[in-house]
């Protein structure tokens, strides 16, 4: 079943797919844009710094809420949160939107923090684009406060269920204006 608040999500990323620049690499279809972005993320998992800089395009631009990544700075945060995190683990949203060489899509990314135990899992949109067989760019779109309030113990984790927010807190009455 699908949470409605993720269907939301995607659906809103959806739409922003149909504005992004750029113009549609024939190179990859459909199986293997998806292949090539899945793997890029499960390289967290792995801590495959290697492949990770092989599947990201010369121009690439990573961005998320408070920060945009050029290549080599992307990198030094992939080696970075290696160091500093573990036991990190990528899980997919079924639907996968591809417009030639663009994509959406929804995942939740966990991990937890090797100074002090505390595991953060949180959910995010995607929009993005290949170029040249590699990722060109790289938009994350994320509640910044998750993983903060979960470390703070008032968000449960609901790790595996793919969702802006933990799925048991998403859209309850109570919390509706």
């Amino acid at each position: 079943m699908v949470k409605a608040g993720t269907t939301f999500v995607i659906a809103v990323f959806g739409l922003c797919l149909l504005n992004l620049s750029g113009t549609a690499d024939a190179a990859l279809d459909r199986d293997q844009t998806r292949t090539l972005v899945e793997r890029f993320l499960k390289c967290w998992e792995s801590g495959d710094r290697q492949t990770f800089a092989t599947l990201l395009h010369t121009d690439v631009e990573f961005a998320y809420p408070g920060d945009r990544l050029g290549k080599s700075e992307l990198i030094a945060v992939f080696e970075d949160y290696q160091r500093r995190k573990q036991d990190i683990r990528i899980y997919f949203w079924d639907e996968f939107f591809i417009d030639g060489d663009k994509f959406a899509f929804a995942y939740q990314f966990a991990a937890t923090d090797r100074a002090t135990g505390k595991r953060q899992a949180v959910g995010t949109g995607v929009v993005g684009r290949i170029e040249d067989g590699k990722i060109v760019l790289f938009k994350e779109y994320y509640d910044e406060q998750v993983a903060e309030l979960q470390y703070q113990g008032k968000l449960p984790l609901d790790e595996g269920q793919v969702s802006p927010w933990p799925a048991s807190v998403w859209l309850r009455p109570e919390t509706i204006d």
